[in-house]
């Protein structure tokens, strides 16, 4: 692991200046931790090694750590300076299972068959936001940069699972301002709200019996399971709603009637509203089912998330920041690695890799996506980006990007955004005035209303993922 360069100038700069230096030697040592977090892929609660190092590097740079935070094992909040303002930045930190992947492998390659992989990039967040982190504290010490900055390790956001216990425990509740980004095929600012859903499982209780002689004496679980699945894909959903499933548990042996079945949905709409709406016609449906078939049901609410605001201000300061980027190059190696990983999704984009900055496009129509961090956009305002880190065409959660997240140019998308929080987050320290206006917009919006979780009160994190 390559060292922490210490940059030590008697000669005042700037802030910015300072920050900026000190990302520009630590390169190096941005990189190989992005490296080390792919490296140590853990699922959603079992990011244990990935919690353990960022909170070792950030603890030995004497930020101070509280870990374990809002019930839940994983998850940490290390923060650094005093006084305001308070600067968040909020890491993910969890991998997807089965996604597990050679580096740089042009073919489907598991490391270990069903293992996880970081398909969705989230090594390049944790590497990025270590460096924000840090340079931010050079600043404070050498430039008397006055405020706290404050890392939040998230854990289990690929199930929306981490980020929501963490804002209803309060975690974000004194913060100024939060940031946030996340690796893309595109840079641009996150101008656009999302869908607010629920984790939801549905278990269906049967009764064992012999499934070769005595199969009428049984009742089938599973098939209650799959009627539901069924009905499900058969309904007419609202354009803006998205419900997926999975089979999550369905019996034992071929030879035992199925006594249990899970089905877990993920229950997408554009508002509390309207998730709660989608949820009643669900478990109409659910119940429909456990009556048709003779199971019982037990329904299990695991997560609710809300619909995430938008803060222009805060926006169109982080697009300013992106803007002051020259595009990245890549080299024609890159760029051939690249276009073999795209070739599976035949791909329409004449360019290997996006380098513009796409502005800002602020309008009510959200993006079909969920992001339980999001929640806390309700109670501080949030800003939020996406870095070019891999090439068009190519989805999230898929192998390919797990093969090219420690790869050259997914190491330039992650430094540049480790450049885009380090001077947004020195901007909201150092001008008032902006940050006045930020909160301003944000107090409109949320119109002097207090935060109120979407979870229930008494819902304990882990109440129904020890079994599934």
């Amino acid at each position: 692991m390559a060292q922490l360069v210490a940059l030590w100038s008697p000669a005042k700069t700037s802030p910015q200046t300072a920050a900026g230096d000190w990302l520009v030697a630590n390169e190096r040592y941005l990189v190989e931790a992005a490296d080390a977090l792919w490296a140590i892929p853990e699922p959603a609660h079992e990011e244990v090694q990935t919690s353990e190092y960022l909170q070792g590097e950030l603890s030995k740079a004497g930020f101070a750590v509280d870990s374990g935070v809002a019930g839940l094992p994983t998850a940490f909040v290390a923060s650094y300076g005093s006084g305001r303002p308070v600067i968040g930045i909020v890491a993910l930190m969890d991998a997807l299972p089965g996604l597990s992947q050679e580096k740089f492998a042009t073919e489907r390659r598991p490391i270990v068959e069903g293992e996880a992989g970081h398909g969705c990039g989230h090594n390049l967040i944790g590497a990025a936001d270590l460096g924000a982190a840090l340079a931010l504290q050079h600043a404070i010490d050498t430039e008397n940069l006055e405020g706290t900055i404050r890392f939040y390790g998230a854990p289990a956001e690929e199930i929306y699972h981490g980020g929501v216990y963490m804002v209803r425990a309060g975690l974000f509740d004194d913060l100024d301002a939060l940031l946030f980004w996340h690796p893309s095929a595109v840079t641009t600012v996150i101008s656009r709200s999302g869908l607010a859903m629920d984790s939801v499982r549905f278990v269906f209780r049967g009764r064992a019996s012999d499934a070769t002689d005595a199969a009428k004496k049984g009742v089938n679980a599973l098939s209650a399971a799959y009627r539901l699945a069924e009905a499900v894909d058969e309904e007419s959903w609202p354009s803006d709603a998205v419900v997926n499933h999975v089979l999550v548990e369905g019996g034992t042996i071929p030879s035992i009637v199925p006594e249990r079945a899970t089905q877990w949905l993920f229950i997408h709409g554009r508002n509390r509203k309207s998730v709660e709406a989608l949820r009643a016609r669900i478990d109409a449906i659910a119940d429909g089912v456990a009556r048709a078939s003779g199971t019982k049901l037990e329904v299990q609410l695991l997560s609710s998330a809300s619909e995430w605001l938008i803060n222009r201000e805060l926006g169109n300061l982080l697009h300013r920041s992106l803007n002051e980027e020259v595009p990245a190059r890549y080299t024609e190696d890159e760029i051939a690695f690249a276009n073999e990983l795209r070739t599976e999704f035949n791909p329409t984009d004449a360019d290997t890799f996006f380098t513009s900055v796409i502005p800002p496009a602020y309008t009510d129509d959200p993006v079909p996506i969920s992001d339980d961090t999001a929640e806390a956009s309700w109670v501080a305002p949030r800003g939020g980006f996406l870095v070019a880190c891999f090439p068009a065409d190519i989805p999230s959660h898929s192998w390919q990007w797990a093969s090219s997240a420690s790869s050259a140019f997914a190491h330039k998308g992650m430094l540049r955004a480790a450049r885009t929080l380090t001077s947004t987050a020195v901007e909201l320290m150092t001008n008032k005035q902006s940050l006045e206006e930020i909160r301003r917009e944000f107090e409109e919006a949320t119109r002097g209303s207090s935060y109120e979780s979407p979870l229930p009160r008494e819902r304990g994190a882990f109440d129904y993922l020890k079994r599934k």
